[in-house]
């Protein structure tokens, strides 16, 4: 037998579709119910953070209620959030009424490669340069306030000689680089952790693992 669903919720589902970290959407949907005519909403069961929910309740003609939500997403959401489920706590029987808001957010810049970068293979008479490019969304004049290296490691010689690292503007972009110097011996092994502090509010550092061999 169908059980009938003690909430309607319409539209089913919301998608504020692409955002960018700066954007705020408003969305709205309504909740009825085909069980109970007349029931309340009584809080809203944990926040979700850049989103913002408020209700009012009109009562209709036949003595149904019909619960009006309103809500914004954004400014600042993150990258990694894309929306929240909206839980709703009623008075009926300690149900909660539950509401999906999608909504795919770009963040405020790319960084490429990402979060790991492999130096590879290093000739020893050579060194070797790797960048990382940083590029904002949207018009932010990013820029490097400071690299910071943790953990670095050098199985052969010394760390402070063996690598350093640099930045510079290029366009909207900033370049870091990685420089490992020429003149290491073969078979050493380099690893550590870039820590890069940028002036950007949604996106203050970017955290970069490497790690490379001597050859």
């Amino acid at each position: 037998t169908h059980v009938p669903r003690h909430y309607l919720v319409e539209p089913p589902e919301i998608n504020l579709n692409e955002m960018t970290w700066t954007d705020k959407r408003d969305f709205q949907f309504t909740v009825t119910s085909p069980i109970k005519k007349d029931f309340n909403i009584t809080g809203l069961e944990s926040p979700i953070e850049g989103m913002t929910v408020a209700y009012t309740k009109e009562m209709r003609s036949d003595g149904s209620a019909a619960w009006h939500v309103k809500g914004t997403y954004g400014p600042g959401a993150r990258e990694r959030d894309n929306g929240g489920e909206i839980k709703l706590k009623t008075d009926a029987d300690g149900r909660t009424v539950s509401e999906r808001v999608i909504a795919f957010i770009k963040g405020p810049l790319t960084m490429e490669p990402g979060g790991f970068v492999a130096l590879g293979a290093i000739k020893s008479a050579e060194g070797k340069d790797t960048d990382i490019t940083l590029t904002p969304t949207g018009t932010f004049d990013l820029k490097v306030e400071n690299l910071e290296v943790e953990r670095l490691k050098v199985s052969k010689g010394d760390p402070s000689k063996a690598v350093s690292f640099s930045h510079h503007k290029d366009g909207k972009s900033e370049k870091v680089t990685i420089h490992v110097e020429k003149g290491l011996e073969p078979g050493a092994y380099i690893s550590g952790v870039l820590k890069i502090h940028l002036n950007h509010p949604a996106a203050p550092i970017k955290e970069v693992m490497f790690n490379g061999f001597i050859r």
